[in-house]
């Protein structure tokens, strides 16, 4: 009789689950499971309730718990000890396979910068996941690091390490010769990003509000754009008129702007349905805001009054939060 093939084993296992077919009371149980009956070397667990699905739809919400034992186990003897099915328990393997798991749970590994990140001081764990996970970085940066600056370009092009990680890497000179390059690659990360935000948008056949806020230099534009974000409570970068999607538009004369205000129910009111604007951006410097928020009819949420004339005008999205000065 032939041998029956031995079911594959790992010292490194990751535990997914939705919460509403857990098979424990809460999410405090299953830890106590995992500790219990498991025993692992190492684990840290994270519930992930604010994932997105590509059309924009929510992740039904769940929990990660990443495992690390001395002895090989299998997926099917986890899953059974913790009252699951096979499929819940998941091998990873590699050399860096323990390191990728724990970076995964907060969306920290080069694949995942896309989606939502979540804090470190989220995790659950039976060690200090903040300290590992900042010596895991700092890892990553240093083997990038003894190369050329040309991989740790291309690392912050791809998401694989952000700005502040990179130049926290680089010794005074090193940072003076390569500044124009990390400005000039980190300015492109963020066109990337909204090029993508913009082709989702577009794709969905989702609009935005675009609003124009213009007077002579020293106005106070892009101090009342930031306040304006901010009250809006969206994420928002400022952005120089060389680097903005407006920048071609210089004597242009949109004919279908509006001026406008709120108000108090909430609903756009018109003062003036046509404002041909002739602007030139040597002399007069309009601010723009492109508020990412989706304008529905139904919604009711007013937004706060801004102490000064605007021109504002519904259009195709374009680029997320973005101001120009």
């Amino acid at each position: 009789m032939p041998k029956r093939a031995s079911a594959p084993k790992s010292r490194t296992l990751m535990y997914t689950q939705q919460l509403s077919h857990l098979p424990f009371s809460d999410v405090d149980s299953l830890y106590e499971a995992i500790e219990s009956r498991l025993g692992p070397k190492r684990y840290a667990g994270i519930m992930h309730d604010h994932d997105m699905k590509d059309n924009g739809s929510s992740v039904a919400d769940h929990v990660h718990v990443m495992m690390s034992f001395s002895n090989p186990r299998s997926p099917s003897n986890v899953a059974k000890l913790l009252g699951d099915k096979p499929q819940s328990v998941e091998i990873w393997t590699g050399r860096a396979a323990e390191k990728n798991g724990f970076s995964y749970l907060c969306h920290r590994t080069a694949g995942a910068r896309g989606k939502f990140q979540y804090p470190l001081d989220a995790v659950r764990a039976n060690f200090d996941y903040v300290k590992e996970m900042e010596g895991i970085e700092a890892d990553v940066i240093r083997s990038t690091s003894h190369s050329n600056i040309k991989v740790l370009l291309d690392a912050l092009l791809d998401g694989s390490i952000d700005r502040e990680a990179l130049v926290s890497q680089l010794s005074g000179s090193e940072f003076a010769r390569a500044r124009k390059q990390i400005d000039d690659v980190y300015a492109r990360r963020l066109q990337v990003q909204a090029e993508e935000w913009r082709k989702r948008m577009l794709e969905e056949g989702r609009e935005i509000t675009t609003i124009w806020i213009f007077g002579p230099p020293g106005a106070g534009k892009t101090s009342l754009a930031k306040k304006y974000a901010e009250e809006r409570g969206t994420g928002y970068f400022v952005s120089g008129s060389s680097a903005t999607s407006s920048r071609d538009m210089r004597g242009s004369t949109p004919s279908s702007s509006m001026s406008c205000d709120r108000s108090p129910s909430g609903t756009l009111t018109s003062f003036a349905s046509q404002i041909r604007m002739r602007w030139n951006m040597r002399s007069w410097l309009p601010l723009a805001i492109s508020i990412r928020r989706l304008q529905s009819s139904s919604s009711s949420s007013p937004a706060p009054t801004i102490p000064c004339s605007f021109t504002a005008s519904r259009s195709a999205a374009r680029a997320p939060c973005a101001a120009m000065t």
